[in-house]
């Protein structure tokens, strides 16, 4: 939701005072109310972090344990929190700014994951925009948010993104940095960076992120709504109540730093970044990536990371039955979670499998292990924190 320019009057202040909020609104967002934050707080709700402070403080503890991988490829916690500052440095040293607005046009991946919380360390802000999108999308959306950077792939063969890149730099005025997450980068612009350069630029450059003024009440990520009515629109999530949402789903679960988590929907969704990856990297697990959506890619990823959380849509299963590549063995041992269709899926893999009601405008609602069978195969969950202020009907 926004409000016209100017028209937010929250003046609340957060960190060394009495009073809590954000410390410098930004122009057009709405902020909770103050009686609501004042709840939450009470309530024990709202830790005093943002998203990037908790990632660092989690690899503080598990410094050795697998932060993010994919079939190929395995970061640990000290090695994607490193990389991530280096990151994060260098898209300060670029010109970027803290709330400074980043549209994404990145895969699954690790580079994603990368880029993701680089942005959150510098205070830059995501807009969860897809690989699928195009001019209608991404040049309303950069216009609407004034994005000052756009984060792309190069390695794609049936769209050129450097030349999208451009185009929408010729829309949007804002738009002065294009980041290339994979792939080569030979556009010989020097605005035109990699995520290496970045790191290398960082390396000397890490002292900038100790002057990033962070606030856990300031907008972490503009999230999409579904845009089944039409080009999405911008929803802010905060850095205290996404971090809230994402261990209550975490705890909701039992999700802690031995889980592995992975679905193949796009990672910039909400759900995924809340009830998957999100939910298990901020407890200090495993985000599990794939990069394309085959049976022979997603049975691999499986098989080489052995996921202990997991949604993958009943047509991808389908599609992995039918090529004889569902092992039964591994997924017995896992969870997942569905919209829909709970048991054929349990029945299908042999795992347990939980409703969920997922939104991308933020309503997340569970079933969990234990419900009743009439719970599990005829409802959608139900809500997971006290405080929830919704009911389904």
């Amino acid at each position: 939701m926004t409000v016209p320019a100017g028209a937010q009057d929250n003046k609340k202040l957060v960190r060394g005072t009495d009073m809590i909020g954000v410390k410098n609104p930004m122009a057009g967002v709405v902020y909770p109310e103050t009686e609501d934050i004042e709840r939450y707080v009470a309530a024990g709700l709202f830790a005093d972090k943002t998203m990037g402070e908790a990632f660092s403080a989690l690899a503080q503890r598990f410094p050795s344990r697998v932060a993010v991988s994919d079939a190929d490829r395995a970061m640990t916690f000290a090695e994607l929190d490193d990389l991530t500052d280096r990151v994060a440095a260098g898209l300060l040293d670029i010109g970027l700014r803290p709330l400074d607005r980043a549209a994404f046009q990145v895969p699954n991946g690790i580079e994603l994951v990368v880029s993701f919380v680089a942005c959150l360390k510098a205070g830059i802000i995501p807009i969860c925009t897809l690989t699928a999108h195009r001019r209608a999308e991404i040049s309303y959306l950069a216009q609407h948010a004034k994005a000052r950077a756009h984060f792309i792939y190069t390695d794609d063969a049936k769209f050129d993104f450097v030349a999208f890149a451009r185009e929408m730099r010729a829309v949007v005025p804002s738009l002065a940095f294009t980041i290339v997450t994979r792939g080569a980068n030979e556009t010989g612009d020097a605005s035109f960076v990699t995520l290496d350069d970045l790191a290398r630029r960082g390396a000397a450059a890490r002292g900038r992120l100790a002057e990033v003024a962070l606030d856990p009440y300031q907008v972490a990520v503009f999230q999409l709504s579904g845009g089944t009515s039409g080009i999405p629109k911008i929803i802010p999530r905060f850095h205290n109540e996404y971090l809230y949402q994402m261990r209550s789903v975490a705890a909701w679960h039992g999700l802690n730093e031995e889980s592995v988590g992975f679905s193949p929907a796009p990672m910039m969704h909400n759900a995924p970044i809340i009830c998957y990856w999100g939910a298990v990297l901020w407890s200090g697990g495993e985000a599990v990536c794939a990069a394309a959506l085959d049976p022979q890619t997603l049975a691999r990823t499986i098989a080489a990371r052995r996921p202990t959380w997991m949604s993958i849509p009943l047509p991808l299963l389908l599609n992995m039955k039918n090529a004889g590549l569902i092992d039964r063995t591994i997924f017995s041992q896992a969870r997942m979670s569905t919209p829909n269709h709970a048991q054929r899926l349990s029945d299908l893999t042999g795992a347990r499998a939980l409703p969920l009601y997922g939104m991308t405008e933020g309503v997340i609602s569970y079933g969990r292990v234990g419900d009743q069978a009439q719970v599990i195969s005829r409802t959608e969950g139900r809500q997971f924190s006290a405080l929830d202020e919704f009911s389904i009907v």
